[in-house]
C-alpha cells in the first residue's frame, strides 16, 4: 500500500537553486544506507518516498515517508509509480551480509541483477522521463592495488561484485535501447549510525558482539580498505542528483588504509585490547582498494567527517544498539 504525509516540507529557494527540489523515489529501502540517504536526502528538502518489501523495513519507514510495498513485479508498483511521477529513482539492492552472496548465489542474483532489470523495464514503460540512479559498488573493480578511476576496467573478483557489474550492464543497456537517464554510484565500503554491512561494521562486531559465542569475522590485516562514513556519502549523492550529468561515480574517501590499523583505531577508542587478526576472511573479495574521486570531487564534494571521529560516534551507536 502507498501513504502520503498530509504535510510536505518546505523547500527553501537555496535547496530549490541547488536543484534539490525534485521527487525522489527510493527503492530498495530495507538497505541500511539507502534509509539513511532517505532521511538525509528529505532534510535536505526533497519529496522523498520509498519501496520496501520487508514488513519490518515498511513499517518502519511509514510514518515518515510516502512507502509502497508491493515487488516491482506487482502491477500494483506500476501503477503507483506513474502516480509518484519521480524525477529520480534512487535504487539500493536489498540488504544481506556480504558473504551470503556466496553461500546463497541465486537470492543475491535476484536482489542484485534481476531486480534491477524488472525496475528498469517498469520504469521505461510507467515513467520513461524519471532518472535512474543505482546503488551499485565499488567492488565491480576488483584488485585496486592504485587508485582506480570510473574510466578502468571492471575485474571483479567477488561474487557481489560481479552482480553489480551486471546490473551497471543492464542499466546501460535500457538507456541506450530506450534513451532512459541514468547515473550509477559506486559506493565504497560505508560506515554510520545503522549503517550495517560494512568491514567498520565486522570489527565491531568481533570486539563488542554477542559473548559467550565463537561467532567472528575473519578479516586479513594487511588488506586494505577505502572507508567512508554514511554522512559524506550522503554529502556526495545530493550533490549528483543536484546535477544532471549521466556518469558513474566513485563514492569513497579516496584514501586507503589496513584492516589492522582500522582495528587498532577501534580498540584505542575502545580502551580494549588489540586482538590483531581473526583468521582468514571467510568468503572472497578484494584484497586491495584504493579509489580515485576526482570526478565527485569536481561537483564540490569533500569529505567533512574525520576517520577517528566517525569511528568513536559508529562505536557509540553500537554500544547503544545493545544496550538498547
Amino acid at each position: 500500500m502507498i501513504s502520503f504525509k498530509s504535510n510536505k516540507p518546505v523547500v527553501s529557494n537555496v535547496i530549490a537553486n541547488n536543484g534539490l527540489n525534485r521527487k525522489v523515489l527510493i527503492t530498495g529501502a530495507e538497505n541500511t544506507l539507502a534509509r539513511f540517504l532517505a532521511y538525509g536526502l528529505l532534510d535536505a528538502g526533497a519529496q522523498v518516498s520509498v519501496q520496501a518489501v520487508s514488513p519490518d523495513a515498511f513499517l518502519a519507514l511509514k510514518p515518515n515517508f510516502p512507502a509502497i510495498q508491493h515487488s516491482f513485479a506487482d502491477p500494483r508498483f506500476s501503477e503507483m509509480l506513474a502516480t509518484l511521477a519521480p524525477d529520480i529513482i534512487l535504487h539500493a539492492s536489498a540488504e544481506s551480509p556480504r558473504e551470503n552472496s556466496a553461500q546463497a548465489p541465486l537470492g543475491a542474483f535476484n536482489r542484485i541483477v534481476e531486480k534491477t532489470a524488472v525496475l528498469c523495464d517498469v520504469v521505461r514503460r510507467n515513467s520513461p522521463g524519471t532518472r535512474m540512479v543505482l546503488m551499485s559498488s565499488t567492488d565491480v573493480y576488483g584488485e585496486c592495488p592504485v587508485a582506480k578511476s570510473e574510466g578502468a576496467p571492471l575485474a571483479p573478483v567477488s561474487m557481489n561484485g560481479r552482480y553489480f557489474a551486471m546490473a551497471e550492464h543492464i542499466l546501460q543497456d535500457f538507456s541506450n535501447y530506450y534513451n532512459m537517464k541514468s547515473t550509477v554510484l559506486r559506493i565504497a565500503s560505508t560506515y554510520g549510525p545503522a549503517v550495517k554491512n560494512n568491514p567498520v561494521c565486522d570489527l565491531l562486531f568481533n570486539l563488542l558482539g554477542p559473548q559467550g559465542t565463537n561467532i567472528k569475522f575473519g578479516f586479513d590485516p594487511n588488506a586494505t580498505r577505502d572507508v567512508i562514513h554514511a554522512a559524506d556519502a550522503l554529502q556526495a549523492v545530493k550533490l549528483i542528483l543536484s546535477n544532471p550529468t549521466e556518469a558513474a561515480y566513485n563514492i569513497a574517501s579516496g584514501h586507503s588504509m589496513t584492516m589492522g590499523e582500522l582495528n587498532t583505531h577501534l580498540c584505542s577508542i575502545l580502551d580494549l585490547t588489540n586482538t590483531g587478526s581473526c583468521g582468514s576472511p571467510t568468503f572472497i573479495e578484494a584484497t586491495h582498494q584504493y579509489f580515485d574521486v576526482s570526478r565527485i570531487m569536481a561537483l564540490g564534494c569533500k569529505p567533512q567527517v574525520p576517520l577517528i571521529e566517525g569511528l568513536r560516534g559508529y562505536a557509540a551507536w553500537w554500544s547503544g544498539m545493545k544496550a538498547a
